[in-house]
């Protein structure tokens, strides 16, 4: 069992679902996010699901964010210790080496190779919302994926990031440069690739002036169109 309750849910019923499916299987749809710090990827996320649930018959829309580490430890039989290592940080040359002498890590390319694996083996599922990790473009040749990129001006962001975490302006400054590193070298390191380009998403929202809600429910209504 993982430990969270939602992705059980999840898998069970997918699990009854394919059962039924056997002779004529679907192709479900799912949605990646990729985020600015601040500019509300887990939020969207999590509130499209909500919508798409409401209507859903079928396995529930369900987000897989911090949520992905799990799985992927579940999945690939890995000590649950290692969560703490799996971020969306850079991992050096010298961080593996070290890391593989003490025991307390798989070194980075094993550890990419599996978080992938199990991003298209989630997006094949279909109801799910994937967020970071670069699963746009670990999931491109995937036909029934929606790919969204969320901004926000670096004002919007460090304001709400100062109304979340209670720190003074310096401190989210660097947090929020910190961030925004980690997830470009973690794209760049794992895929070759850049999260900032802006043509390797079907959508690119900037919730500076596009609030939450209506983001989520613009997502929503085009992966309820499908």
């Amino acid at each position: 069992m993982s430990p969270n309750p939602a992705i059980d849910r999840f898998l069970a019923a997918h699990g009854k679902i394919r059962e039924k499916e056997k002779q004529q299987p679907r192709v479900w749809p799912f949605l990646t996010i990729s985020r600015e710090a601040g500019a509300g990827g887990h939020t969207v996320g999590q509130r499209v699901a909500e919508i798409l649930n409401e209507e859903s018959r079928k396995a529930p829309w369900t987000v897989f964010d911090k949520e992905l580490v799990d799985v992927v430890i579940e999945k690939h039989n890995l000590p649950q210790e290692l969560s703490k290592y799996m971020t969306e940080d850079g991992v050096s040359a010298f961080e593996d080496f070290v890391a593989e002498l003490v025991n307390l890590h798989p070194a980075s390319d094993v550890f990419i190779r599996k978080m992938n694996e199990t991003i298209l083996a989630l997006a094949r599922m279909g109801n799910t919302v994937l967020i970071g990790r670069g699963a746009n473009y670990v999931t491109r040749q995937l036909p029934a994926g929606f790919h969204v990129r969320l901004v926000a001006s670096r004002e919007t962001r460090l304001r709400r990031m100062k109304d979340y975490y209670g720190l003074d302006e310096k401190e989210v400054a660097g947090h929020l440069k910190r961030t925004d590193g980690n997830r470009k070298d973690y794209v760049r390191d794992a895929l070759g690739k850049d999260v900032a380009d802006m043509l390797a998403y079907d959508c690119v929202i900037n919730t500076t002036w596009v609030s939450y809600e209506d983001a989520a429910r613009l997502i929503a209504g085009h992966l309820q169109s499908r």
